[in-house]
């Protein structure tokens, strides 16, 4: 970062450079990130004259060729041992160029070379000869001749493909900031370190414009105003995983093929080229061509007319690669993988610095692999790879730099005695909170009975090893004499309700009542018929609080709750009124305790003051993760999916009539149903009429929060008899619904919603041994807000099984924590 470490990086970059020189009419692509354009660099004239070109048995003055080296940015070292160095022992120079693989040992003759050898560094033993030796610049900012930038070694005729103009200029005046602040830091220090000018953002894009641009972004708002002489809207999405299943696979290409589009398979594997050659004769497809690529994913593109299928598309990632990372402690372990160069990291012994990749470093004759880490002014941390266990990826709002920690000194330490100070502060008011709590004893549940063990036994799934810990967690917390608080975060169907139901009966098995409270009266019906099936074989008076009930309905529960008669009662936030009292209440289970009002929450804790409780979440709010994080609130995590399980593959794309129809048409050929999400009531009928032109022969339901009770229940009925291909709805469907026949989710407008709820969405199918699909819209031409990009860019990176947690603590990062203290 301060030119003080030369890296690979650096390495390509000159021989990018050099490259640019040497054959100025080549066709090539080069791949540039904004650090390749901060600093001013030599023109191309002066890196050709710095260049040296030895020969054997030509003159060449050893003093010379040592003072020739030390201007093309080479160091002197008294034994080679990485690029850009040289040694001198009497007549012998070793030296090792930049982009060369082995270093190159010159015998001198007085002032004749008189040979040239390539040697092996750790052996010293010669492997070749040469002839001939280019021993490239080693430092294309040296000099005071510096003016130009890399789009200087470009061709006159040369194009700019700019990918992504904002992020990138965001990116440009970060990393800006960031050595202006690493200078200042040296000069407070009173250090020496050589200071390079930084060309100014302004001057970029003036040199950008000079040339012909072709300006791409995901979204469109992301283009500066630039005056362009053609503008398109490709239509792109990302290809779709086919797990290994070969029939899907033959499915696309006959439909792609059909339509004309061209079609490639990239497959790099001679052998899985050859077996997939033979399927596609067998299956009788011609058309698709199989090209040796090694790409890690594909497309599609309507616009273009072109398929692009990877063998990672087709049979998965390489099995054997996945990492554990958990720690004792239940932290996430940092993997190496996680890190991108220029990240902040956390030393818990050194503080914040700067990920700057991995190097090699000689230390008593070995060469090993080290993190280097930058800290603040020159300070530099190599750190042995087997010791990631000690960094932590920095997360707090993304617009917000952190000051780097000096290395030596106490200024870590004293940081750290601070926040632990604030954290006391802050504790000493949380106890007034959770005084109450804990003060008073709670109720102190028996150990399982011989029903509870019959209870778990008819489960008809087997439990997976996360489930079971959380079961295991619940029942310690409902026996001790403290009041339970615990979070149990999983995702969507991954038995998260099994885990309820099983302390529901641990507390009805002593005479306590169950409330189990949800935010919609749709996912109030769902647990209400999950309950009765579930508790069919027991004495077991299970009742539903909402709305769908009538007021003689509703009179009679909350009559039955005040006398006991009722075990179990599941209800919206009806369950919460004044009129309701229990007469004796033992477990209170929260789901999804985002989706409740403040005012709503007052009441719940008012109910959750000595009762034991649970809340469920897949992606719990910034607030309660962050409380559980620091240890305010237990909480267990289900991260173990339910086995035949796939991801759910997730588009976010520009909305497109015809990607739509096929979605739909593709879901209803394979005989499920689809979810179509639009929040806004007052159009959702001209949106029912836009689905119906598009395919004319499928029944479409609407459902939506204002419709009447028995309406909205018959039409949920008619869904689950399969009455409709389409769900047209507002999000009422969010939290909950288990309906296993529908695998297409369409989310219109996805840029209007939050994190969490995009995430619950998409939740809604994916539930069965089923592929399922998730397309989340924006309007074409609309200029989507940063945040709202962050989310969208969230939910599509996050499309693994068991991203629920991932998913929360993005959203902390995007939202902040907000005040614990509420």
């Amino acid at each position: 970062f301060l030119k003080e470490n030369f890296s690979r990086v650096e390495e390509q970059r000159i021989l990018t450079l050099r490259e640019c020189i040497a054959h100025p009419r080549k066709q090539k692509i080069i791949i540039a990130t904004p650090g390749a354009f901060m600093f001013p660099i030599m023109s191309p004239q002066k890196m050709d004259q710095l260049t040296i070109q030895l020969k054997v048995n030509e003159e060449q003055s050893l003093r010379g060729l040592l003072e020739k080296l030390v201007a093309a940015g080479y160091k002197r070292s008294d034994t080679v041992s990485r690029s850009g160095e040289f040694a001198l022992r009497g007549g012998i120079l070793d030296v090792f160029p930049v982009g060369d693989r082995e270093p190159c040992r010159i015998d001198f003759f007085g002032d004749y070379i008189d040979s040239m050898r390539r040697f092996n560094l750790d052996s010293q033993r010669s492997i070749k000869t040469e002839t001939s030796l280019i021993i490239a610049c080693a430092d294309e900012t040296l000099g005071d001749e510096l003016g130009v930038s890399l789009l200087d070694y470009l061709p006159g005729d040369a194009w700019i493909f700019f990918d992504e103009p904002r992020d990138f200029y965001r990116n440009y005046d970060r990393n800006s900031k960031r050595y202006q602040a690493a200078i200042k830091e040296v000069h407070r220090e009173e250090q020496s370190v050589r200071e390079l000018p930084l060309v100014p953002r302004e001057t970029f894009m003036q040199s950008v414009q000079e040339k012909v641009t072709a300006w791409h972004s995901f979204f469109p708002g992301n283009i500066p105003q630039v005056r362009v002489s053609l503008m398109e809207h490709v239509s792109v999405q990302d290809m779709e995983p086919f797990f290994g299943q070969l029939e899907p696979l033959f499915l696309r290409l006959r439909e792609w093929i059909g339509k004309g589009y061209q079609v490639q398979l990239a497959v790099s594997s001679k052998t899985a080229r050859e077996q997939l050659q033979q399927e596609l004769i067998e299956q009788h497809i011609s058309g698709p061509e199989i090209v040796n690529y090694r790409l890690d994913k594909g497309f599609i593109s309507p616009t273009l007319e072109l398929a692009l299928v990877t063998e990672k598309d087709i049979w998965g990632a390489a099995r054997g690669k996945t990492s554990q990372r958990k720690k004792a402690s239940g932290q996430e372990r940092l993997l190496l993988e996680d890190l991108k160069l220029g990240d902040y990291v956390v030393h818990d012994s050194y503080g914040i610095g700067i990920f700057r990749g991995v190097t090699q470093v000689e230390t008593d004759g070995v060469i090993r692999e080290y993190i280097l880490l930058q800290y603040a002014g020159t300070d530099k941390l190599y750190l042995p790879l087997e010791k990631t266990d000690h960094l932590f990826k920095y997360t707090a709002a993304e617009e917000r730099e952190p000051r780097l920690s000096k290395l030596g000194g106490n200024e870590w330490e004293r940081t750290k005695r601070k926040v632990s100070q604030s954290i006391q502060d802050m504790a000493e008011d949380l106890l007034k909170l959770y005084a109450a709590r804990q003060a008073r004893e709670g109720y102190a549940f028996s150990p399982d009975a011989p029903w509870q063990n019959e209870f778990e036994s008819r489960f008809p799934y087997q439990e997976t090893p996360d489930q079971l810990k959380a079961i295991n967690d619940v029942k310690a917390d409902m026996e001790s004499i403290q009041p339970m608080e615990r979070l149990i975060c999983g995702d969507v169907g991954y038995g998260k309700t099994e885990v309820a139901m099983r302390a529901a009966f641990k507390a009805i098995m002593d005479g306590k009542q169950v409330a189990l409270l949800v935010p919609t009266t749709v996912l109030a019906e769902q647990h209400y018929m999950t309950f009765q099936q579930r508790f069919a074989e027991y004495p077991t008076t299970i009742e539903v609080l909402s709305r769908f009930r009538s007021a003689a309905q509703q009179k009679k529960i909350i009559a039955d709750l005040k006398k006991g008669v009722t075990d179990i009662v599941i209800g919206t936030h009806r369950l919460i009124s004044k009129d309701v009292e229990f007469k004796d209440l033992g477990l209170l289970i929260i789901d999804e305790e985002h989706r409740f009002g403040v005012s709503q929450k007052e009441k719940i804790k008012a109910m959750k003051e000595l009762v034991d409780v649970i809340s469920l979440s897949a992606t719990p709010i910034p607030r309660s993760l962050h409380m559980s994080l620091a240890g305010l609130r237990d909480m267990t995590v289900i991260e173990t999916p339910p086995p035949e399980r796939y991801p759910i593959t997730t588009y976010v794309l520009e909305y497109n009539d015809d990607i739509i129809r096929d979605a739909i048409q593709t879901e209803i050929d394979r005989g499920g149903q689809v979810f179509f999400v639009h929040n806004r009531i007052e159009d959702i009928y001209q949106v029912r009429q836009r689905i119906q032109a598009l395919l004319p022969d499928i029944r479409i339901a609407v459902g939506h929060g204002k419709m009447k009770e028995e309406e909205l229940s018959r039409v949920m009925l008619d869904l689950i008899e399969g009455k409709f291909e389409v769900f047209l709805c507002t999000t009422i469907i969010e939290s909950g619904l288990d309906m296993p026949n529908v695998n297409t989710i369409i989310i219109d407008e996805a840029d209007r919603m939050g994190l969490a709820q995009l995430y619950q969405l998409r939740g809604r199918v994916g539930r069965s041994n089923r592929l399922a699909y998730a397309y989340l819209t924006y309007k074409r031409d609309r200029v989507i807000s940063e945040t709202a990009q962050k989310r969208l860019n969230a939910i599509r990176e996050f499309s693994d099984l068991g991203s629920g947690m991932k998913i929360a603590l993005r959203d902390l990062e995007i939202r902040g924590a907000g005040n614990i203290l509420g």
